[in-house]
């Protein structure tokens, strides 16, 4: 699942990266998945904490 994620990211980064005309627009999905990557690493600790 993880890496079907991982790849559809990595081909909508590609899409983007190759049109010049969305800049704005790939800062702001840049920051989007910075700041849900870091909720997600963030509920992954609390699950562990509350495992253990």
């Amino acid at each position: 699942m993880l890496r079907y994620l991982k790849i559809g990211i990595e081909v909508v980064l590609c899409h983007i990266y190759s049109s010049e005309k969305l800049q704005r627009w790939k800062l702001n999905l840049v920051a989007l998945i910075i700041v849900l990557l870091f909720q997600s690493a963030g509920n992954v600790k609390m699950w562990v904490r509350s495992r253990s």
